[in-house]
């Protein structure tokens, strides 16, 4: 299949809440010695909403309808004619058509109600969906649960369901919602990407469970980064029918040469042979292809081919020489054939990762004005820390931050050793920080405030 093909097939890969595709078959990187990916459509979910008539008017009479999308994990239909994607701010579900399949049907694009349409405005920390092949189901995983047990461990949740699709109606089904025994510190750092194996060796069926932190420990991503980059794992899951628990059966560690700082989004694309396996990250803006031997003992085993190695997602130049990160936020991925895969992003306005650092209790009223509903996450842990948080991210659209009243700004030059720290007493745009990286939130009346600067 030629790129001209795929990308009228493929209206459907979303990166900062957009649709597109990727070409693996990439060029070398000009700002270092990765290659990088080709980026070969992209397009805001949304828009492939607005331009549905039948969606105008569903949401003309409907109140479940989202004003905003945060993607964070996508599916390809075994027959490549849809995309089924998650969100980690609502239960619904969206529903994409390719572009050939437009077409040649009467098919729209929608988003699709979950059963009890009250989940529908709650937020559901999906974080991962892969597709059962031998039933025709997709599971649904949650990042983190509070423990039944102790306050201070979360697990998670998978969810299976039924997803029915035509040209009129679509549905979906919750089979039922089990628990995965294995234990969390934090409800910010848990599973981020899922996938369903069968492995016909041992006549089982498995899920692979991504750990979004190196060595499944929130702590990594904070203390000793350096040492701790190179122990991405997944978990092997295995479903006992009679308690409705998901065990933990084994560890695969990826390989130590893979040093990202998260994982974000994983994909298995199954071949007679090998399978591949696509890993993304967040915080590095890349992907990385290894080799998948499903039925090498005792589970499976992660090797290397020409194919394999670290892919740079597309850069953007910054003062003509420096390259700077475009895709900060990616959530998901999938395989659509091999060489090409389909990334999905949850990034708004601000990203959806808010580091969050144990200073002082904070005005919980300038959090509201200033960062309501931009970001759901931010939006929970405001009602539930009220702390200090210090915000990291490599791009922000400053359209949508019109002021930020008496915060900390930190412009966090490459150039300069030190963060320049600049106290705001009265409301200040962000349109002069062109290179801000980072952002911190003080209370006025901290101590620590005052013992930082």
């Amino acid at each position: 299949m030629g790129d001209d093909n795929v990308i009228r097939l493929l209206v459907s890969f979303l990166i900062f809440r957009f649709i597109g595709t990727i070409n693996i078959n990439a060029n070398e990187d000009p700002c270092n010695k990765n290659r990088t990916l080709t980026l070969l459509h992209e397009q805001e979910i949304r828009s492939l909403l607005n331009y549905s008539l039948k969606y105008n008017e569903q949401e003309t009479h409907s109140v479940d309808i989202l004003d905003r999308f945060e993607a964070s994990g996508v599916s390809m239909q075994p027959d490549g004619l849809m995309l089924f994607v998650i969100f980690d701010n609502t239960f619904q579900i969206g529903a994409f058509f390719t572009w050939s399949t437009n077409q040649t049907t009467d098919c729209t694009n929608r988003i699709i109600d979950w059963p009890n349409d009250t989940f529908n405005e709650l937020i559901s920390d999906f974080e991962g969906i892969a597709h059962n092949v031998l039933t025709d189901t997709y599971f649904l995983a949650q990042e983190t649960s509070s423990s039944s047990t102790n306050p201070d461990e979360y697990n998670s949740n998978i969810f299976e369901i039924k997803i029915t699709t035509n040209a009129s109606h679509s549905s979906i089904t919750l089979i039922e919602s089990c628990q995965i025994m294995w234990v969390f510190d934090s409800t910010a750092k848990g599973f981020e990407g899922i996938e369903f194996i069968n492995h016909e060796k041992s006549v089982k069926t498995y899920l692979l469970a991504l750990c979004e932190a190196n060595r499944c420990i929130r702590e990594s991503m904070f203390k000793d980064r350096n040492t701790n980059l190179g122990h991405g794992r997944l978990v092997v899951l295995e479903k006992h029918e009679h308690s409705c628990q998901w065990q933990s059966v084994g560890v695969i560690n990826l390989k130590t040469d893979l040093e990202f700082s998260d994982y974000s989004a994983m994909s298995i694309y199954p071949r007679k042979t090998l399978s591949y396996i696509a890993i993304a990250s967040q915080e590095n803006s890349q992907a990385w292809i290894g080799i998948l031997e499903i039925d090498e003992s005792p589970y499976f085993l992660i090797t290397s081919s020409d194919k394999s190695g670290v892919y740079n997602l597309p850069r953007t130049i910054v003062n003509d020489s420096m390259c700077g990160k475009e895709y900060c936020n990616i959530e998901g991925v999938a395989w659509i054939d091999e060489n090409h895969l389909v990334l999905v992003s949850d990034n708004e306005s601000l990203p959806n990762e808010l580091l969050l650092y144990l200073f002082e209790f904070i005005d919980g009223f300038h959090l509201f004005n200033t960062f309501y509903k931009l970001n759901a996450r931010f939006h929970r842990l405001r009602f539930v820390h009220f702390r200090a948080y210090h915000i990291n991210f490599c791009s922000i659209s400053k359209y949508y931050l019109p002021s930020i009243v008496d915060p900390i700004i930190s412009d966090d030059d490459d150039e300069t050793s030190n963060l320049s720290e600049i106290l705001l007493s009265n409301n200040f745009t962000l349109d002069k920080f062109t290179c801000l990286q980072s952002l911190s939130i003080y209370s006025m009346c901290s101590t620590s405030l005052f013992n930082t600067l």
